[in-house]
């Protein structure tokens, strides 16, 4: 509940906590008003379990494949599915779509290959497609003629799908009795769907942004609407985007060339995508505005995959698609509505749930508490989307399509971690640190405050920038001295200690930083960002926002530099 005041719009902290008291109350009592009934507790019981709780789940078993045409060596050493393996190729064929989020290290790469070689041999599959990651290329193509040494397969490089060669290659892929096509995720991203499939989409998340706009506007004239107008603001300007979108795709389809080369074109009937996690961040039409947990950003690559997994099964419903990933959840639970859009679009069909927030009031609840501020300093209320409600229902719906088998389930060979656990190294601040974070402080006060230009200062940037500070001021200022007790100095040490003690062995250490890149490598990263085009001329950078936020630190200092330096001197 927000008001008006000299200072600005600000929140009403003591009547935004009654408000949610009341809503806390009103809906514990309408739970129990449901129940007070036995009749209208009955009937809502036998529709939730016949609509939610009427599924069992598949349990596959592949120990009796042979698969022919797998080696039985690799490398002169023994080569055969581990039984897990065998039965994730077998659900595969049974089930078609699935989501195999089987823990690093299981083996999924082997798993897909013989799933897509097995199902090409039984005349269940014409030409899959196999997208990888880009650094991956070389690998599977590698790993792919090792397990199927007789395989007929295409592989995609970065050349091959340049705008003057495209046409020539995708019509290899076309003509080709191809038993597999391999290619990366940029050089997918490469091969765009045709306009009027775009434009489809477009249409129909416009009408689901006026769908969720009527519906604000019925709940205020019935009185149940919000009292602010900041939500319509936000779905209005989101449709407005969308409907801008419209109009510049269908300005560049009039002028695009005939000769543009589309994925439908490709003769592609079964995808294999490999990381499927890289795909997560799609976007999707929401009233649930400002809530932490759910995260709406847009990325082109998670639509471009959505436009052509939809296309995908149009063509073969419930058989065109697997996704691989160990992390198939890793921030938020709106990923598993995520997944579930790409991987078994018809349960949220069939169940009435194809909008995400029909999916959010079914399996989820938002949750008031306090935390710890961005600044470090302060406490404050915070609304998250963090706990999920009809779990049983929840996970049999996802593992009706998702096969998952964690590090337990499996019994990988791993090392085990010295001493059984992480050791955390706690490093006391810096006087110099200590004062940059109460300059952060000051900012955010001012941030929130609202006589800031968020364009000249914003959470994001003081969050980003306390992270640098906090892993060495030197990101933020490179003029300053170093810490001889920060962090990188007790890194350095630490590592040449393990150096030391391990050297009569010739042992190998391996040395990972989430932050601060080499100034070359970022000056390079920065260079591919500017040339990108919407085509897709120019490859996506695989960055990750800790990659963004390392290049993006002030000056030329780089902590991988420093360490090796150090360890070198």
């Amino acid at each position: 509940i927000q008001i008006d005041t000299p200072e600005g719009v600000i929140v009403n902290k003591e009547a935004t906590i009654a408000a949610r008291e009341a809503q806390r109350k009103l809906r514990e009592e309408f739970s129990r008003w449901i129940l007070d009934d036995e009749k209208r507790a009955g009937e809502l019981a036998r529709i939730y379990n016949d609509t939610y709780n009427a599924m069992r789940l598949y349990e596959a078993d592949g120990s009796h494949l042979v698969l022919p045409g797998i080696a039985d060596t690799i490398e002169g050493k023994h080569f055969a599915l581990r039984p897990h393996q065998k039965s994730a190729v077998w659900r595969i064929i049974q089930k078609g779509n699935t989501l195999v989020a089987h823990a690093v290290g299981a083996g999924k790469t082997y798993e897909m290959i013989a799933a897509g070689m097995e199902m090409k041999r039984l005349g269940m599959i014409n030409k899959p497609l196999y997208v990888v990651p880009n650094h991956m290329l070389e690998q599977w193509s590698r790993e792919f003629l090792q397990a199927y040494p007789a395989a007929n397969i295409l592989v995609a490089s970065k050349a091959d799908l340049q705008k003057e060669k495209r046409r020539k290659f995708v019509s290899r892929i076309a003509t080709g009795n191809w038993d597999a096509v391999v290619m990366t995720h940029s050089s997918y991203g490469r091969i765009p769907v045709s306009v009027e499939r775009k434009e489809k989409h477009i249409r129909d998340q416009i009408e689901q942004y006026e769908s969720a706009l009527r519906a604000e506007s019925e709940e205020k004239k019935a009185g149940r609407g919000r009292s602010e107008n900041r939500l319509v603001k936000q779905l209005e300007k989101q449709k407005m985007r969308l409907e801008e979108k419209l109009r510049t795709l269908l300005e560049d389809g009039k002028n695009a060339k005939d000769n543009q080369v589309n994925f439908e074109e490709l003769g592609v009937d079964f995808m294999f995508v490999d990381e499927g996690h890289n795909f997560k961040n799609l976007s999707y039409v929401t009233r649930m505005q400002r809530i932490a947990g759910l995260p709406n950003s847009h990325s082109q690559r998670a639509e471009d995959m959505l436009l052509k997994t939809q296309y995908l099964d149009e063509l073969h419903p419930g058989r065109s698609l697997v996704f691989a990933t160990g992390t198939p959840i890793s921030n938020t639970v709106a990923e598993m509505y995520t997944m579930t859009r790409y991987v078994a679009p018809h349960l949220l069909r069939e169940s009435g749930l194809e909008m995400f927030d029909s999916w959010a009031r079914q399996f989820g609840r938002t949750v008031t508490g306090m935390e710890i501020s961005p600044d470090g300093r302060n406490f404050r209320e915070n609304t998250r989307f963090s706990r999920f409600t009809n779990v049983p229902e929840l996970l049999t719906m996802f593992r009706s399509f998702a096969d998952v088998k964690t590090k337990e389930d499996l019994d990988l060979p791993l090392p085990d971690l010295k001493g059984g656990k992480p050791e955390v190294v706690s490093v006391k601040p810096s006087e110099t640190l200590t004062n940059y974070v109460d300059e952060l402080v000051a900012r955010a006060e001012r941030i929130r405050g609202g006589s800031v230009d968020p364009r000249e200062d914003n959470m994001l940037k003081v969050t980003s920038e306390g992270r640098l500070a906090a892993l060495d001021m030197r990101l933020i200022d490179d003029t300053l001295p170093a810490d001889p007790n920060g962090k990188v100095a007790r890194a350095t040490d630490n590592i040449y200690d393990i150096w030391k003690a391990t050297s009569k062995d010739r042992l190998a250490q391996m040395v990972f930083c989430d932050l601060s890149v080499p100034s070359k490598q970022k000056a390079t990263g920065l260079k591919e960002a500017e040339n990108q085009d919407q085509d897709g001329e120019t490859a996506k950078p695989e960055a990750s926002p800790d990659d963004l936020l390392a290049a993006a630190s002030r000056g030329s200092f780089s902590v991988y530099d420093e360490i090796k330096k150090n360890l070198v001197d």
